[in-house]
């Protein structure tokens, strides 16, 4: 006899067991979850690794000005013109990837394309800080921004470029005071002088001949009360005049380091400053006192880790521990010594580049040198044509050009 085959009963899940309207609520919930998972996958990611297409992302622009037949233009690393000499004058590319060309008598920028992005209709222009540009029309200076459309406009008779905090010093019938990036007066025109704001959010104010700081704000941080300043405070220390000579003080007004110097620079990164004593330069650390014993008839204040300094008109290069990078000798170098390897120049005038340790690391051979750009290039000058250098001194760029920047 067969056995009955009976057809077994589907199991009931939890699901079977919800009444229909239930299943409309899932069915929302699920459908608000999806649309949830598209929106964040569209939303473009705040990641460093993605933000490609940010200037600051992405790779140094490699394109160097160069000069053919008197006119300006850009070539690449491979010789090639990427934007044609046409222009009559041109600054470098910065770090917007944009760069000031000089058409017809008047400025305008490019692009790395050569797209005039901002057509050349201006009599004078800055490069662009913090978005935006200072520009000169009729005399008078105002702001734009990187898309060319006028934010400030043009009626102030200098300006600064904007600093860190947001904002720009401008003149108006011959005193100074600050404006933000829309315009707005955010601290009246009312000072005989002025700086620009420090990476500390401070400036130097001049009024009735004596000078103090104010906050981003406007307000006093110490009194208008010194016969001269420094530029910036550094390691909450800036440098003052006093009665009694220069000294520093700290952002209260509190005077740290005495005022007895007859001369007093700011500080540097590295904690060391440039003073005068008997008419001779020194340097300080930010406890005031000396580094090294060494007197010096001319120097410079530190940067890149070094100081330039002058014995018997020869020049040299200290380190922060008081010793030389590089005796005083037949060497001269630039004022600044930010960027390494920089350029050197021999007695009978030929240019080599050296290093934050004194090492040679490009023989002197050139008869003119620019320092080294962000690209890791430098325009170098060798019988009255120029070309590009690594900073190995590869030959990047056959000497071919009059001239380059």
């Amino acid at each position: 006899m067969s056995k009955k085959v009976t057809k077994s009963s589907p199991k009931t899940s939890f699901f079977n067991k919800l009444p229909k309207a239930a299943w409309f609520g899932i069915g929302g919930v699920l459908l608000a979850a999806i649309v949830v998972v598209v929106i964040l996958l569209l939303i473009p990611s705040d990641s460093p690794s993605e933000q490609t297409d940010h200037p600051a992302n992405l790779p140094p622009v490699t394109l160097t000005a160069a000069s053919m037949d008197g006119k300006w233009g850009f070539v690449n690393p491979e010789g090639l013109w990427d934007i044609t000499p046409i222009y009559e004058d041109v600054r470098p590319f910065d770090k917007t990837r944009l760069a000031a060309v000089k058409k017809s008598g008047f400025w305008g920028f490019v692009d790395e394309n050569g797209t005039e992005i901002i057509p050349p209709v201006y009599e004078e222009v800055q490069n662009f800080a913090n978005g935006l540009a200072a520009v000169c029309e009729n005399g008078r200076w105002g702001f734009i921004n990187e898309a060319g459309m006028n934010v400030i406009s043009a009626v102030y008779e200098y300006v600064g470029a904007f600093s860190q905090c947001g904002l720009a010093k401008v003149q108006q019938n011959g005193q100074f005071g600050y404006v933000d990036s829309v315009g707005a007066l955010r601290i009246p025109v009312q000072y005989e002088a002025a700086s620009a704001f420090d990476a500390s959010g401070r400036a130097a104010v001049s009024v009735g001949g004596l000078w103090g700081f104010i906050d981003e704000k406007g307000t006093y941080l110490v009194q208008p009360q010194y016969t001269a300043v420094g530029t910036a405070f550094r390691h909450n220390m800036a440098a003052v005049k006093a009665d009694t000579g220069w000294g520093y003080i700290d952002s209260a007004g509190n005077m740290v380091i005495e005022a007895k110097y007859e001369f007093a620079g700011d500080f540097s990164e590295e904690g060391i400053a440039r003073v005068m004593v008997g008419g001779q330069y020194c340097y300080i650390n930010t406890s005031g006192d000396f580094i090294g014993q060494t007197q010096f008839q001319e120097a410079k204040d530190f940067s890149g880790g070094l100081g330039l300094v002058a014995v018997n008109k020869q020049q040299g290069l200290l380190k922060a521990d008081g010793s030389y990078a590089a005796a005083p000798g037949p060497f001269t170098y630039p004022s600044s010594l930010a960027n390494s390897p920089f350029f050197f120049k021999t007695a009978d005038g030929l240019y080599g580049y050296m290093d934050n340790t004194g090492a040679i690391v490009v023989q002197a051979q050139y008869s003119a040198a620019y320092p080294f750009r962000e690209s890791g290039y430098a325009a170098v000058c060798k019988d009255g044509l120029w070309g590009l250098i690594d900073k190995a001194g590869n030959v990047i760029l056959d000497f071919q050009y009059e001239a380059m920047k």
